[in-house]
């Protein structure tokens, strides 16, 4: 005679906990990743718009073989080559990045590499550097503050009276940042300047000598 099922015995536990945690981590990833890339097609669309604004306003601006990259937590984008011009003036740039992270959009880093050439009303200048980086941290009702670093800047300006004007440095530094209490009303802003080992021969009948110099400039 059969022996009939023991209907207390216990069950053996379910696996679905044990890959719960897995399954809402890959559902996390997939949104990411579909944010992710709805933001890098609405920076791809706001920035033609802004360049066709900017056309219809007599300014163009052209980025070579441009690309917008970053996942997962950045959006960068990439130019080849950087150029601009309006009915009185232009410049060139050679290539730049600019980053920004997807959760500190108001927060962006800028890499260029040189040359620079620009030309306006009858003055050109062309500029060389070996790195340069410029960071803004930005606000809701304007910015926090700005600052601009160049290893080796070389800056040559002709079209000038009476000679070229020529400046290069070992470092530059540049910071900016809104004047406390004046910044609202004035829009006035801070800024700091400093030139490390700068050679400015125009300069330099003024000073008896060709020694480079350190140069520093605050103002607002």
């Amino acid at each position: 005679m059969a022996q009939a099922p023991d209907l207390t015995a216990r069950r053996r536990p379910s696996r679905t906990g044990l890959f719960l945690p897995y399954i809402l981590l890959l559902a996390v990833i997939l949104l990411w990743s579909a944010g992710w890339f709805w933001i890098r097609g609405k920076a791809g669309s706001e920035m033609d718009a802004w360049i066709a604004r900017e056309a219809s306003a007599g300014r163009n601006w052209t980025c070579a073989d441009r690309s917008i990259s970053g996942y997962p937590f950045r959006i960068e984008l990439r130019c080849a080559s950087l150029a601009f011009s309006r009915a009185d003036s232009r410049f060139t740039l050679g290539p730049l990045t600019a980053v920004v992270q997807v959760y500190q959009p108001r927060q962006g880093i800028l890499q260029a590499s040189g040359p620079f050439h620009v030309e306006q009303d009858g003055l050109v200048a062309d500029a060389t550097w070996t790195s340069l980086e410029a960071s803004f941290h930005g606000a809701s009702d304007g910015f926090v503050r700005a600052s601009l670093a160049v290893e080796a800047p070389k800056v040559s300006v002709t079209g000038t009276a009476p000679q070229p004007f020529d400046i290069q440095a070992r470092h530059l530094e540049l910071h900016a940042r809104p004047t406390p209490g004046r910044f609202a009303t004035d829009g006035a802003v801070d800024t700091s300047l400093r030139l490390a080992q700068a050679a400015v021969p125009l300069l330099d009948p003024l000073l008896g000598n060709t020694a480079p110099v350190d140069l520093a400039l605050d103002a607002t």
